[in-house]
């Protein structure tokens, strides 16, 4: 019964995992100047709510589009131990470590 139980959080684990690998593995394009405007109101938005997961882990994603590698784990570790059930959070996590190399 507990395998069956796993298989939705096994499932999408992989789903946003391979998301996060697809999407952030290559620049989008954007212009460096909107990507920094982008990364200054992602912190912003992060300091007046710094116990929202979501917010931590698109700012992670944004500095790993900047190739900011550190500060991306920086932020997926904070998020991770925010909520240490989410399954994004735990993928996001991974994927920065694997980066990071």
């Amino acid at each position: 019964m507990t395998r069956i139980r796993m298989i939705p959080t096994i499932l999408v684990t992989a789903t946003v995992f391979l998301f996060l690998v697809v999407g952030c593995a290559g620049k989008r394009g954007a212009k460096p100047e909107l990507e920094a405007e982008g990364l200054r109101h992602l912190k912003q938005q992060v300091q007046k709510a710094p116990q929202d997961v979501g917010l931590r882990l698109q700012l992670a994603e944004a500095y790993l589009r900047a190739d900011s590698v550190t500060a991306a784990l920086g932020e997926a570790q904070k998020a991770f131990a925010l909520d240490s059930s989410s399954a994004v959070a735990k993928a996001f996590l991974g994927l920065c470590e694997l980066r990071a190399g």
